[in-house]
């Protein structure tokens, strides 16, 4: 291999069982196997007939199970040769999936002999494949071959700080399928390798799948609540400091409400828009659709103006349910409203008379970003709905006080609101800004016993105070990855609170698959998202739809009875990412673009994404949906955007190339009229051209790093609440200096940081809030808002961490 060839060069580094920190401790072990005689003597025949040595076939044979290992297709290992054995030489194979195996062994055999030549170059490998006895580097794992005139041994050293001994025990078996398989038909696609073992197959597709258990599928969502309300009508359904409603109560209102749905129009399937702040007419509202025979359409208050009138439009919704506190901006929108909770004109309507709806029809359209730059509307049922409540897990007595925390837009909702009341269980509603010391209050008073969180904000509850949970049953932390430390802290302080990774997408009605946290997990770093949950099969598949190895990586692919009917009005996108089910009867399963494995617990661990898409503050978010609201803004030629870490936080970059020079400020704004907040990005850097690989696909690794700040006149701070505020942004941020003139978004602030803002600053003296940043995001601005800091009389035992 020349010295060209090694552009680009990624050393192999196969998924590990274990999170791999910077400096963990080395500790080696061996695993010992031998390949029989017959198997041997077959090899080395295939190895005459194609010119090469058992060594080239067995290096062959490795390559391709590291391939299908690791999901590149680029793999680069190291080895010895007899004439160098000092130093790693790097062998690099291009593993194509359609490529016959008996075509791919005379590139790793011209590999091998330019190694072994002495054209090569040292490379540090973490993966090596060698002759002989396995070297005494420390490195992740060493397949090491020894011949004999009779069978095979092989040697498998791995580092036990990354590897369980059961999985290098698993990829032996692997290698030996892969070795069996070649010997006897080198015609096989690299793809086909290694051949899954029946009795695994078995395993990752029906045994980790058994998760049938009854429920009543033939029922809808609110006949469920009316006999809820028939069993114990005066028992509390929704609590909120200062009202309660009982299941009489929410059962009656709900009527009465969809009475006048009903008199507007409202019928079978019909959509209805719901814009309204967390409260219990909310819920109200949603039951009442239901009544009426409708679907709602769930609208958060902080989208654009443009996107309800989208989102109405797409659902041909024709009545939208808002509160007073939204009305002015419902009235804007221009569909006829209905304002819940002022009373109605003229006299109040009796409840109707039950209205026929079928299990299959439609409980809600919820909306989730879209890659061709068109939100897309997930249609959900009633038999969804029950199928996901009738869960055991959800059914537990954990879940009899649940929080109710979401935006009601966002689909972890509809397991706060729905499990609870079709278990006869109560909703708690949140306030409108959680704390720590809020959660604790609200613990104390109204006995919840379980609350949901975004991975966001679960890590900073827990970096603030951790034991605020400590008065829950359960704490779930969702939408993305939770951060290991976090989960840590609130086991470790609130040893009676089970702490679960909740994972599933829109279209599979909020969870597919749950997984409870304990410090074993702690301890490898890994957050499995778990096992699927009833009713619901979970499939890891590689591009031709066969099962993944346990370990290997593939796609998700879900089904079940909580698959959502489609996406609304889009018959095409609906075909393509709901296809047929290959291992049921007839059904259908969702391809959710994440990639996956299975351990050897049969827990699902993930690993990525496939496409474009990401997680945001737990909301999903397609970046090329950005993109394109960023190409038609005034003045832009062309936008990337991406995900930019730091400091645990996660926030959007946009890096755009203008024509004219369009402001950073009329960027925000155009987009904020467009998009949802959350997808506005942070930062927008200005580019002359964005970089360009050799396919002539912009080249995201070379964009310049956001952590890198433009050097621009910082202004210092001149009054003890401008400093005090400089120490706080500068912490928050992961930035040094910030001057009284930057504004906190435009230097990478969102909600989440803003709750860390406000904590730091209430504990430094300072009293504001998360409007006042809003309004005021610079320092100076905010200084002036907020006036100096006050004495602070003690510790606080629970920092306030005031959210929007």
């Amino acid at each position: 291999m020349s010295v060209g060839e090694f552009e680009n060069l990624v050393p192999l580094r196969l998924p590990t069982d274990r999170y791999r920190s910077a400096s963990h401790p080395y500790s080696r072990a061996v695993y010992r196997f031998s390949l029989s005689e017959e198997l041997a003597d077959d090899l080395r025949k295939l190895g005459v007939r194609h010119h090469a040595s058992l060594f080239m076939i067995l290096v062959a044979a490795c390559q391709t199970l590291f391939a299908r290992y690791s999901g590149r297709t680029d793999i680069v290992v190291g080895t010895r040769c007899a004439g160098n054995p000092a130093n790693s030489l790097v062998l690099r194979s291009q593993v194509t999936g359609a490529q016959p195996f008996e075509s791919f062994l005379p590139a790793v055999r011209k590999t091998v002999l330019a190694a072994c030549a002495g054209g090569n170059v040292p490379v540090e490998t973490r993966v090596m494949v060698v002759q002989g006895e396995p070297p005494e580097d420390q490195v992740d794992l060493a397949v090491a071959f020894t011949e004999s005139t009779g069978p095979l041994d092989v040697t498998i050293a791995y580092d036990t700080e990354l590897f369980h001994a059961e999985t290098v025990e698993r990829l032996a078996g692997n290698l030996t399928a892969t070795l069996v398989a070649v010997a006897d038909d080198p015609s096989l696609p690299l793809s086909e390798l290694p051949p899954l073992a029946e009795s695994e197959r078995r395993r990752v597709v029906e045994e980790w799948n058994d998760t049938a258990y009854a429920f009543p599928a033939d029922r809808t969502v609110h006949e469920l609540i009316a006999e809820q309300a028939r069993r114990t009508p005066a028992e509390p359904a929704v609590i909120a400091d200062g009202r309660t409603l009982t299941y009489a109560e929410l059962d009656d209102q709900a009527g009465r409400l969809a009475a006048r749905l009903r008199a507007a129009g409202v019928g079978a399937e019909s959509r209805v828009g719901i814009m309204q702040g967390r409260a219990p007419h909310a819920i109200v509202s949603m039951l009442a659709v239901l009544k009426a025979g409708g679907a709602y359409a769930p609208l958060h208050d902080s989208y654009p103006e443009d996107r309800i009138r989208w989102v109405l439009d797409d659902t041909g919704a024709t009545v939208l349910l808002t509160d007073r506190a939204m009305r002015a901006k419902a009235e804007r929108i221009g569909v006829p409203l209905i304002v819940v909770d002022e009373p109605a004109g003229g006299p109040v309507a009796p409840a109707p008379e039950p209205v026929s709806v079928h299990p299959e029809q439609l409980t809600y359209v919820m909306y989730t970003s879209g890659s061709t730059g068109t939100p897309k509307g997930v249609a959900v049922t009633h038999r969804d709905v029950v199928s996901l409540v009738w869960d055991r897990h959800a059914r537990s007595d954990a879940h009899q006080r649940f929080l109710f925390l979401s935006p009601h837009a966002f689909d972890a909702a509809t397991y706060e609101v729905w499990v609870p009341l079709l278990t006869g269980g109560q909703v708690v509603v949140a306030p409108a800004e959680l704390t720590p010391r809020e959660l604790v209050r609200i613990v104390a008073e109204h006995g919840v016993t379980a609350v949901m969180l975004t991975a966001a904000l679960f890590r900073l509850f827990a970096e603030e105070s951790p034991e605020c949970f400590a008065g829950l049953r359960e704490v779930w932390t969702v939408g993305e990855a939770p951060s290991m430390p976090a989960v840590e802290r609130v086991l470790r302080r609130c040893p009676g609170t089970v702490v679960l990774n909740g994972y599933g997408p829109t279209e599979t009605t909020t969870f597919a698959t749950t997984q409870v946290l304990t410090m074993e997990h702690v301890r490898s770093g890994i957050a499995p998202v778990g096992r699927p949950t009833d009713n619901t099969r979970a499939y890891v598949l590689d591009e031709r739809l066969r099962p993944a190895p346990i370990g290997a990586p593939g796609e998700l692919y879900l089904a079940g009875d909580g698959l959502a009917r489609g996406y609304h009005g889009r018959p095409g996108l609906t075909a393509g990412r709901f296809v047929a089910d290959p291992f049921g009867s007839g059904g259908r399963m969702y391809r959710t673009g994440d990639t996956v494995r299975w351990n050897g617990k049969g827990e699902i661990e993930f690993l990525g994404r496939v496409d474009n898409q990401v997680k945001i503050r737990g909301f999903r978010v397609e970046l090329g949906e950005i993109e394109t609201a960023l190409r038609r803004c005034p003045g832009v030629a062309d936008a990337v955007v991406v995900v930019h870490e730091a400091h645990g936080t996660r926030s959007l970059v946009a890096y755009v190339v203008t024509e004219g020079g369009a402001a950073e400020e009329e960027l925000r704004r155009s987009l904020a009229e467009r998009l949802p907040s959350y997808m506005v990005p942070s930062r927008f850097i200005a580019m002359d051209a964005l970089p360009i690989n050799a396919n002539g696909k912009i080249d995201r690794r070379a964009l310049p790093d956001p952590g890198a700040l433009p050097e621009t006149d910082v202004v210092a701070p001149r009054t003890d609440a401008e400093r005090v505020l400089a120490e706080i942004w500068s912490d928050v941020l992961g930035i040094e200096p910030v001057g009284v003139t930057d504004d906190f978004f435009a230097l990478g602030g969102d909600s989440i940081l803003t709750m860390k803002v406000i904590s730091r600053a209430r504990a430094r003296g300072l009293r504001l809030t998360a409007k006042d940043l809003f309004v005021s995001p610079t320092i100076a601005e905010l200084a002036e808002a907020v006036g100096e800091p006050a004495p602070v009389p003690g510790a606080e035992t629970a920092p306030e961490t005031g959210a929007e």
